[in-house]
């Protein structure tokens, strides 16, 4: 399925099927306190990469990249993807 890989990982530091919110909150908290590292245009709207630490439940707190795009008339990213950069 689609995202299991991403739900995996971010379970390995306390997020689950219960704290969903958390989870969202989290990212986009990442999304709002870094610096965009690298934009690029797509025929959908500008696509931002965003590099920092990602907040977490068990408090290890993994330094990663997510990636939000602004469709072309929406008013708000959504999310694309979220990674690690590095462990």
């Amino acid at each position: 399925p689609h995202g299991t890989h991403k739900a995996r990982y971010l379970g390995r530091f306390g997020f689950n099927a219960d704290n969903l919110e958390a989870a969202r909150s989290a990212l986009l908290k990442h999304g709002r306190s870094y610096n965009v590292a690298r934009m690029v245009q797509t025929g959908y709207g500008p696509r931002y990469a965003v590099e920092g630490i990602l907040e977490t439940p068990d408090r290890r707190n993994p330094y990663v990249r997510t990636v939000w795009q602004m469709d072309n008339g929406e008013v708000a990213p959504r999310l694309i993807t979220a990674y690690p950069l590095d462990e």
